[in-house]
């Protein structure tokens, strides 16, 4: 149990009502602070733009996403060894990558990770399937 579990479990009700209000502004201020203004901003901005350049720009982005994801990662610079990323144009040449399910993502998942937990975001997916998995972005 961590220090801040013992003072809230040591709290009286009303400071314990105080801590989780706090706690859901800080979660409510991650969740919608600027990255998310910015987000909706695009989304907006997005929806004007023809659809040959929404096209581009989606697979500029799967193209960086794949190579991104080859650098950054053990799992997937191992998974892709052997795969020529420079042939990868967009998303007709998904079927040269090897599908992962969740239980390999979930067996594998500290190698997975592109980004390294200290300042993260840290969330964990519904777990529809009986078995969530951990998020950092």
């Amino acid at each position: 149990m961590g220090f801040a579990e013992k003072i809230y479990d040591k709290a009286p009700i009303f400071l314990q009502n105080l801590m989780c209000s706090l706690s859901g502004l800080l979660k409510n201020r991650e969740r919608y602070g600027s990255a998310y203004r910015e987000a909706r901003s695009f989304c907006r901005e997005f929806d004007g733009w023809s659809r040959e350049r929404q096209e581009a720009w989606q697979r500029e982005r799967l193209v960086g996403f794949v190579r991104e994801a080859a650098e950054r990662s053990p799992f997937y610079r191992e998974l892709y060894k052997g795969i020529d990323l420079e042939r990868f144009r967009g998303p007709e040449d998904l079927p040269m990558l090897p599908v992962v399910d969740k239980e390999t993502l979930r067996a594998n998942i500290d190698r997975v990770f592109t980004v390294p937990a200290a300042g993260a975001v840290i969330s964990n997916t519904g777990g529809t399937t009986g078995k969530s998995l951990t998020i950092r972005f």
